[in-house]
């Protein structure tokens, strides 16, 4: 990859069940979410549920709960593992440092970029993927909840580019 330049996004990326920019799930079922919020403390605790769709009802049923609670510590800022300031051959395999939170909170998502020539991120941008750490979207069976995982088995803090991408 002559003359591009990669970052795994410098900026903060909220960690799991922190409700910001970004930090959402999608499913293909009709959903409702009960908010618990307290201006006071700066906290936020939300349960997502869903009574299915056309297809399929059910009872009401919890499929996701996450929280934003203000003043903790942002996780360390994310690295390339190795930095990528070398002639690289594609495909290659990009790899983001490990995610450490000194809140304990869980990831939740992570943002590669990759710049052209001038390594400016802001005007020369050619590739941009976000991932988040599940997705669920489609069922395996109508007669019953079965959302699939769409990021099973994916390393978000990994990235493998080829020459189609660039």
């Amino acid at each position: 990859m002559a003359g591009h330049q990669v970052q795994q996004l410098p900026k903060y990326v909220p960690p799991r069940n922190d409700l910001t920019f970004g930090a959402y799930s999608s499913f293909d079922v009709s959903t409702y979410q009960i908010m618990d919020i307290d201006l006071n403390a700066g906290t936020m605790d939300v349960e997502c549920y869903t009574t299915g769709n056309f297809e399929y009802t059910m009872p009401n049923v919890l499929i996701d709960q996450f929280h934003r609670y203000f003043g903790k510590t942002q996780p360390l800022r994310p690295n390339l593992i190795p930095l990528a300031d070398t002639m690289l051959s594609l495909p290659f395999m990009f790899e983001g440092s490990a995610f450490v939170s000194p809140a304990n909170e869980l990831y939740n998502s992570t943002e590669f970029q990759i710049a052209g020539a001038s390594g400016n991120f802001n005007n020369d941008l050619i590739f941009n993927l976000k991932r988040d750490y599940e997705n669920y979207y489609q069922i395996e069976s109508a007669a019953y909840f079965s959302p699939i995982d769409q990021m099973a088995g994916v390393n978000i803090f990994q990235l493998n580019v080829d020459s189609t991408q660039v």
